[in-house]
């Protein structure tokens, strides 16, 4: 769907203004992108240097659509039917309107697009206890809006909740980039990540004002945890202690990267695949140092351990990766986690399904760095490393159960028609 803007008549630092380290104009424009815009039409009061605008919008969300910017002979007022008029040659028959100085959230964004595409013949806008329907993003038709008959609003069915941050003042920058921040998790996020995450917002908040990238904070995060499989080698009390601090720091920039990538809409394929590995290769190095720990404090047998660990590691990332390969688009490996899990929710008819979908948080990095944490205080590290062992030899092995189950062609079209016959048979009853 296209995008409209009207662009402000004061000087462009306003449009230039970093939110997260990235231009305001920029943002809210790639914030619409990622949320199903189509294409952009800025509407552009008079001596706006046009080339300078199509610099500042380079970035890589934003190129991937058309972007085109009309010049008016005064600043556009969405309020007045006459200006308008003025752009409708510019206008497709249904447009989303976003005042330059709004920034959408992605879902909230997306769900008004959605429910626009049930609603073909009415603008739709998000609820408004008072002000212009203009403040806010809405889905506007054409011939409302250049007859200047925008009263259809009342019988839509609209959208609650808070759809995005306003950058207008006398809103403070601090607080639009503290909100942005608050958002920047994924909908998949439990308890565990979504305090890791709040542990993470002051950091994430400074690094999008450096030229610091989320790979570089991948990195960073497996040399922290580099650390910790040496200290875990040294297999004492207080080395166990401080081993899984450190990987509990190493947890915590593994938030961090996605959440910087995300902010500043720097997300790639590769980054995905560089996040995964790096979180596989962290577990190798504090398990081989927790095999070695014991080994020189307790004898052989935590060689063993260590390696079905190992193996088991190693065989789940190979079995996973295939499974991410199968489940998300090869361009939104990102995407892999949510598919995961509502392919688990369709086949809740199955127990082994339905018991992955409950333990299978328990997986998940941001998860182990607090029972790494607890247990090595307690003194009872052997038996993460035994539990571990056992864990990842049972991953690989579900993995592939689901891989053939769910996920591929001929099962996963099966597991889709089983999961909406229950609603059909309602339907004909």
């Amino acid at each position: 769907m296209q995008i409209v803007i009207a662009l402000p008549d004061e000087e462009r630092s306003t449009v230039e203004t970093p939110i997260c380290g990235v231009p305001l104009l920029t943002r809210v424009i790639s914030a619409a992108i990622r949320a199903g815009g189509s294409s952009v039409l800025l509407l552009a009061p008079p001596g706006w240097p046009l080339r300078w605008l199509s610099q500042l919008l380079k970035s890589q969300p934003i190129e991937s659509v058309f972007v085109e910017a009309e010049e008016f002979a005064w600043r556009f007022d969405p309020e007045k039917t006459e200006h308008w008029q003025a752009a409708a040659d510019r206008l497709e028959e249904r447009f989303v309107w976003i005042p330059y100085d709004y920034i959408p959230h992605k879902a909230p964004l997306a769900e008004l697009l959605e429910t626009a595409k049930s609603h073909p013949g009415s603008p739709v806008s998000y609820c408004l206890a008072s002000g212009s329907i203009f403040e806010r993003p809405a889905v506007l038709l054409r011939r409302q809006v250049v007859s200047g008959d925008l009263t259809a609003f009342g019988a839509v069915p609209v959208i609650t909740g808070q759809p995005g941050v306003s950058a207008r003042q006398p809103a403070v920058i601090k607080g639009v980039e503290a909100e942005l921040v608050r958002r920047s998790g994924k909908v998949t996020d439990g308890i565990f990540s979504t305090f890791n995450r709040m542990l993470c917002r002051p950091a994430v908040r400074w690094l999008t004002h450096t030229p610091v990238t989320p790979n570089m904070v991948s990195f960073a995060g497996l040399g922290i945890a580099l650390l910790a499989g040496l200290c875990f080698a040294e297999n004492t009390w207080a080395w166990n202690v401080f081993g899984a601090a450190l990987f509990f720091l190493s947890g915590l920039f593994d938030e961090i990267d996605g959440m910087l990538a995300r902010l500043t809409f720097r997300e790639s394929p590769f980054g995905c695949w560089l996040e995964t590995m790096a979180d596989y290769a962290s577990y190798l190095l504090i398990f081989a140092g927790m095999a070695i720990g014991g080994y020189r404090r307790g004898g052989w047998v935590y060689l063993v351990i260590g390696a079905a660990l190992l193996f088991g590691c190693v065989l789940s990332f190979a079995v996973i990766s295939v499974q991410r390969k199968l489940a998300a688009p090869a361009n939104r490996p990102n995407e892999y986690s949510r598919l995961y899990l509502e392919a688990l929710d369709r086949d809740a008819r199955n127990p082994i399904s339905r018991l992955v979908r409950q333990l299978q948080f328990l997986t998940k990095k941001g998860v182990l760095i607090h029972y790494l944490l607890v247990f090595a205080i307690v003194g009872v590290l052997p038996v993460v490393l035994f539990l571990c062992a056992v864990g990842a030899n049972i991953a690989w092995m579900v993995t592939i159960y689901f891989n053939r189950r769910l996920f591929s062609s001929k099962q996963r079209r099966s597991v889709e028609l089983k999961s909406v016959a229950p609603a059909v048979a309602e339907l004909k009853q």
